[in-house]
């Protein structure tokens, strides 16, 4: 159990700066000065920073957990591949919360299916760049 404990907490404090920095800028520009509603294409970069955001954090945490030997032995193909699934899975359930909090009245963050799809296409970009600049440095590492 410590091992675990060990890289949850060395993966937060290598990269968990990044998804908070992302969520922050959302709250920011959606309930402090409501740019969303006056720019709605800000939508579109937000979702591509997430997918930065969180591409980083996962990517930073399977590095952190090399040490740790939590999952076992990774090939550098087997942490991108890892970090790709991670990244892929979290731009779901955040489109998932997305519109769980649009049918409760809450939020109404989504637009419709073209809309969903390009929020998602837009994150997975995303962590696409991070395994493009990441993944080949990752011998340097």
């Amino acid at each position: 159990m410590k091992d675990w404990t060990d890289w949850i907490l060395r993966s937060i404090g290598r990269a968990g700066w990044a998804p908070v920095l992302v969520m922050g800028l959302h709250l920011l520009l959606s309930k402090g000065t409501r740019a969303y509603a006056t720019y709605p294409s800000l939508d579109i970069g937000m979702h591509f920073l997430g997918g930065v955001a969180i591409a980083w954090f996962f990517w930073r945490a399977v590095q952190a957990e090399s040490g740790a030997q939590v999952l076992g032995q990774l090939s550098r193909s087997g942490k991108a591949l890892l970090t790709w699934a991670l990244s892929g899975t979290a731009t779901v359930v955040w489109e998932c919360a997305e519109w769980t909090t649009d049918r409760l009245g809450v939020t109404h963050a989504q637009a419709g299916l073209p809309d969903t799809m390009l929020d998602l296409a837009m994150g997975l970009a995303g962590a696409i760049l991070v395994l493009l600049i990441v993944v080949p440095s990752a011998g340097r590492m």
